[in-house]
């Protein structure tokens, strides 16, 4: 029905007053000039109705359309969106019109995102029909005002606005393929749409079946509906005309899904877990991380370039010391670091008391002969008879 107005009468009786809340000025019946008192009440609608007119859509070509500049809150955080002109749309199409969170405004021909899945502010749809459309006849309708109702965007990616359902034993057509024998409670989402292929009931595809003990209680659902479908283990939403698969607690996936716009990837513990637990680190099925020295590769160990892991009793940090080091620093008396190899060798000189020498090969030998001794330096020792100090043997 056509909205009221008050009657003639009470409009007259407005002449010459202002409106008590915004201060708008009605113009006197028979005042001259009139265009003074019209032009305040015409700046006084305008500034009052300033703000109706953020991120409005509007016509500015055939096949085209602007959209006003606005303000909006994205979570906590202010937003301004600067306005566009000259948008192309698709002919002899339904173009929905929405700006994303991030103020990214989208044009498509398949219907606005659902809000907790994809946060956005819907701003119109324009039908278009041989090339035009019309701002007079519906084709351009206003849908700003369901964005007062939904959250645009939150730092928790919105999962708690989800209108979550009882999960699901499995997605079955009933029309097709009806559970013969169904027990109390249990509940299903139905594909086909007609008489369910058992009971002979009526059912629409899109809606949840649940068992009451007689017959299934149809349960139709509403755009952000989501449940988990226990037969595969996947988590679906209701976008307002279909259900499309949000993702799986079991495996780490990649935050985009090329095709489906709609996709939201939550990630398990366990899938966490197995995902980054690399070469020397196991955990997996709920276990914490943990450092597993089985898993590490044999090598061939290198003295001169290697190191070892170890904490450093002066910080109680963990560091890394060369295996160069650690030999240099066993090196005592008799043994000193070979300084190609960097292993351990034998010291002769560090050993060598008196009468002895190293023979420059790490090796000991007699530095020289004494009484009775012919030799030494390098040659065979013998017996020297005549230098015994004159002793007969």
């Amino acid at each position: 029905m056509t909205e009221v107005y008050p009657s003639d009468a009470e409009l007259n009786n407005l002449s010459g007053n202002s409106d008590a809340e915004q201060e708008v000025l009605y113009v006197t019946i028979g005042e001259s000039p009139y265009y003074t008192s019209f032009y305040k009440m015409l700046y006084r609608l305008l500034d009052v109705a300033k703000r109706a007119g953020d991120l409005r859509v509007y016509k500015d070509g055939d096949l085209t359309f602007g959209v006003r500049a606005g303000r909006y809150f994205n979570g906590d955080t202010a937003v301004n969106y600067a306005g566009a002109t000259s948008q192309a749309l698709t002919n002899n199409a339904t173009n929905y019109i929405y700006l994303t969170a991030a103020g990214t405004l989208t044009v498509n021909t398949t219907g606005f995102p659902v809000p907790s899945v994809t946060p956005h502010i819907p701003l119109a749809t324009i039908t278009t029909s041989a090339g035009n459309y019309s701002i007079n006849d519906g084709d351009i309708v206003d849908y700003r005002g369901r964005a007062i109702f939904q959250i645009c965007g939150a730092a928790d990616g919105n999962l708690n606005a989800l209108d979550w359902q009882e999960s699901l034993l499995d997605e079955l057509d009933f029309t097709a393929a009806e559970p013969a024998a169904p027990t109390l409670g249990d509940r299903y989402l139905n594909t086909g749409s007609g008489a369910s292929s058992v009971t002979g009931q009526t059912v629409a595809a899109n809606d949840i079946e649940e068992w009451n003990g007689t017959s299934w209680t149809e349960i139709t659902p509403t755009e952000g509906a989501c449940t988990l479908v226990e037969d595969r283990d996947m988590l679906i939403g209701f976008n307002g005309s279909s259900w499309v698969d949000l993702g799986t607690f079991a495996n780490i996936k990649d935050l985009t899904d090329g095709g489906n716009a709609d996709a939201l990837h939550t990630h398990g513990v366990s899938g966490l877990e197995a995902s980054v637990a690399g070469n020397g680190l196991s955990g997996a099925g709920g276990s914490a991380l943990a450092v597993d020295l089985n898993e590490l590769a044999a090598a061939a160990v290198d003295i001169t370039a290697d190191s070892l892991a170890i904490l450093d009793a002066d910080d109680s940090a963990s560091k890394k010391e060369a295996l160069a080091d650690l030999i240099a620093a066993l090196a005592g008396d008799g043994i000193q670091q070979n300084a190609g190899t960097k292993v351990l060798d034998f010291d002769a000189s560090d050993v060598a008391g008196t009468g002895l020498e190293d023979d420059g090969s790490e090796n000991l030998r007699l530095a020289s002969q004494g009484w009775g001794i012919n030799g030494g330096v390098g040659s065979v020792l013998s017996v020297k008879p005549d230098v015994t100090g004159g002793a007969n043997l």
